[in-house]
Formats: structure tokens, C-alpha cells, sequence
């Protein structure tokens, strides 16, 4: 987050809520602390039993790459009804 504040055409002015100080802060505080996260895609107007071919591999690159580049498991949700 610090390395994008310091570039390109927001330069300064990506933080709309905390700063770097807070940053600084949660670093600071997570030093020593196991920190797990997860990945989810919320699509509430899409029904899972209507997915076609082209949404469905697009998933499926996104889930691809997210379990290459972080090593976790991508959840998705959909409409069931």
C-alpha cells in the first residue's frame, strides 16, 4: 500500500480512511502474529444453475491464479434460487 501511495497519478492520495502512520501501527502489531487470509467473489445476481461455459472458465482462471499467487483456496457465492 505504501509503494502504490508513492506512485502513479494518485500520488499522496490513495488513503481515503487511515494513513501511514496506521499502516506503521499494523505492521508493528502483526510482527509476531499468524496471519491467514481469504479470498472471495460475492456474485448474489448471478444463479449458480445459469453459469455458462465463458463464466465458468473465467472462474476458474480466477480461482487458478489466486491459488498460485497466494496459496489459498477461492470461495465464490452465487444465487441458489
Amino acid at each position: 500500500m505504501e509503494r502504490r501511495d508513492n506512485t502513479g497519478v494518485l500520488q499522496g492520495r490513495r488513503f481515503y480512511n487511515g494513513s501511514k502512520v496506521d499502516i506503521e501501527n499494523t505492521t508493528r502489531a502483526l510482527r509476531y502474529s499468524e496471519v491467514s487470509f481469504e479470498f472471495a467473489v460475492a456474485q448474489p445476481g448471478v444463479n449458480i444453475q445459469q453459469l455458462n461455459d465463458e463464466m465458468k472458465d473465467f472462474f476458474s482462471s480466477v480461482y487458478s491464479t489466486d491459488v498460485d499467487m497466494t496459496e489459498t483456496k477461492l470461495k465464490c457465492y452465487f444465487n441458489s434460487k
